[in-house]
């Protein structure tokens, strides 16, 4: 889960970038300054959760349409 939510932090944050938006120790909509524009990891626990809960959620609609999930195969040794 860590990894997918890292993974949708990153987008989120390249998608603000390419937009205009800066890192500041507070939002500014109109400055194009916001405090999460960090490396996941140094996000505050809250901020992870809401990335978490993205996660969850998304699998949740992806199973409720009938899809399935599955580690990837190994190889045989």
């Amino acid at each position: 889960m860590e990894q997918l939510a890292e993974s949708i932090h990153d987008h989120w944050a390249l998608r603000r970038i390419s937009e205009g938006w800066k890192y500041g120790p507070n939002r500014n909509d109109d400055e194009k300054v916001h405090p999460d524009l960090v490396p996941y990891s140094s996000l505050p626990d809250a901020e992870k959760e809401y990335d978490r809960t993205t996660v969850r959620e998304t699998v949740k609609g992806i199973l409720a349409l009938g899809f399935e999930l599955r580690p990837p195969a190994t190889p045989n040794r």
